[in-house]
């Protein structure tokens, strides 16, 4: 008999000191700061379908924080999207398509034709110059 209101006092006290730790795991790919010389635009990609001539060039494996310091040194690069998740497909895949995976970068010039790519990509296009924070040396 006295198992049974053990039993509860013990479910009870291990609740109590129960706390979520998701917080003290680091982020892989930190998001680019509301300060940055980006904009991010949440849950998008180069419309598979559209205009792919003005692409610049491709890094594959690399960090968000390397895909934006690639894109800041390069003036012709405008925009780019950041893969989030294990594969992205764009285009037909009965015609001609193109796969991503996590952590591939795509840089382009000109103005981006967004698609929507859910939870597997983000855009980033770049601020103009006047909006970027200045850094002292």
């Amino acid at each position: 008999m006295k198992l049974k209101y053990i039993l509860p006092l013990v479910l009870f006290s291990m609740q109590a000191s129960a706390a979520d730790l998701t917080a003290n795991i680091k982020e892989i790919n930190p998001p680019i700061k509301n300060n940055s010389a980006f904009e991010k635009i949440p849950h998008v990609a180069q419309y598979g379908l559209g205009d792919w001539s003005e692409v610049i060039g491709m890094a594959k494996g690399i960090s968000l924080d390397d895909a934006s310091k690639i894109a800041a040194s390069d003036n012709k690069i405008t925009f780019f999207f950041y893969t989030n998740a294990s594969q992205l497909v764009l285009g037909d895949v009965n015609k001609d398509y193109r796969v991503f995976h996590h952590g591939d970068a795509v840089f382009f010039s000109g103005k981006p034709w967004w698609g929507d790519a859910g939870e597997l990509a983000d855009g980033y296009i770049k601020k103009p110059a006047a909006a970027q924070p200045s850094v002292s040396p």
